[in-house]
């Protein structure tokens, strides 16, 4: 996973071909949204705040299992 800056998260991943964003939180747990659309997660992982792009676009919409 790729490390970010975010004072939600440590690090993300968003594989294009299968939809899957996998998030690393700041508690240790990881979470796994799957089909999020390759406009959502590319501007996730591009977004200046991931924290506030995360909470408007996948929390809520996309439902994470903890892997």
């Amino acid at each position: 996973m790729t490390p970010i800056k975010s004072s939600m998260a440590t690090h993300a991943d968003y594989d294009m071909k299968t939809g899957a964003l996998t998030v690393k939180f700041k508690n240790g747990s990881t979470h796994l949204y799957r089909d999020v659309p390759a406009h959502v997660g590319e501007s996730l992982m591009g977004a200046q705040s991931f924290g506030s792009s995360f909470n408007k676009n996948v929390a809520g919409h996309y439902i994470g299992e903890k892997i």
